[in-house]
């Protein structure tokens, strides 16, 4: 009888994976038509746990929008300095950007990072205007700088702006 208990376990667990990956994958896509890019070569410094805004990419601003295919791709590339640093996006002042933060780990000198973080840019109260803020925190409190960055964005151009 236990034999069989566990050969259902087993089954079951099998048959839910599958299902797990599934739920935790999304796609989406858009006709991506327009291109902005911001860069600082300020040299920034932060120690906050907190996530705040980086100064020079903090007032994205772009007019994106389509009920069918609302995707916004930003590519974020910085150089940092320090402990790890997440750095994560917001769309309008809310959603976080996909997958969420990223964590980079810099060696000692000084290392370049690149990540890419994607979502929906729909309309909202009839306007397609968005504004994309980059933010970053040190997860250990210690002195992460930032000696230049840029982030380019990819979005389907809006209608209503």
């Amino acid at each position: 009888m236990r034999k069989w208990w566990v050969i259902l376990v087993v089954v079951g667990v099998s048959a839910a994976a599958p299902l797990a990956v599934l739920a935790a994958t999304v796609s989406f896509g858009s006709v991506l038509n327009r291109e902005r890019a911001f860069f600082t070569t300020n040299s920034v410094s932060t120690a906050s746990p907190v996530f705040h805004t980086v100064p020079g990419l903090g007032a994205i601003r772009i007019c994106a929008g389509n009920t069918s295919s609302p995707e916004i791709a930003l590519t974020l590339s910085v150089n940092v300095d320090g402990p790890p640093v997440r750095f994560r996006v917001l769309e309008d002042g809310g959603p976080v950007l996909e997958p969420g933060a990223a964590r980079f780990v810099p060696a000692a000198g000084g290392e370049s990072f690149s990540y890419t973080f994607v979502g929906r840019a729909s309309t909202f109260e009839g306007s397609d205007r968005h504004a994309l803020t980059v933010e970053w925190a040190s997860p250990t409190g210690g002195k992460v700088t930032l000696s230049r960055g840029d982030a380019n964005v990819l979005f389907q151009q809006g209608s209503s702006c």
